[in-house]
């Protein structure tokens, strides 16, 4: 796996890192459930095996972050309004992955 391009990574940290200032001064809960994590991007070793294409923003969203974490103490708009979509931790996006590719299999 390559890293992502430096000037994207760099972009979309300070983006990550803004969102989750402007919601904890909103005084939102959200800004809790995302944290530095390196299981994205443990998990892009194992999603590029599936051959897909994996667009650089995308990779260096994971690369420092897993997601928001989701959550039973979170609304269902609270756990998607990062990004206006739901930023899935990469073990849930693997997953669907390989169900979809068994259901294509039968």
């Amino acid at each position: 796996m390559h890293d992502p391009n430096p000037e994207i990574l760099e972009e979309v940290e300070d983006c990550i890192c803004r969102v989750k200032e402007f919601h904890a001064v909103k005084g939102r809960k959200i800004h809790n459930a995302i944290k530095r994590s390196r299981k994205g991007r443990e998990g892009l070793k194992e999603f590029e095996q599936f051959n897909l294409p994996i667009p650089d923003d995308l990779k260096a969203m994971y690369w420092h972050h897993n997601g928001t974490k989701v959550s039973s103490s979170f609304s269902k708009w609270e756990s998607s309004v990062f990004f206006e979509f739901a930023w899935y931790p990469i073990d849930m996006v693997i997953r669907g992955n390989k169900i979809m590719r068994l259901e294509k299999q039968n």
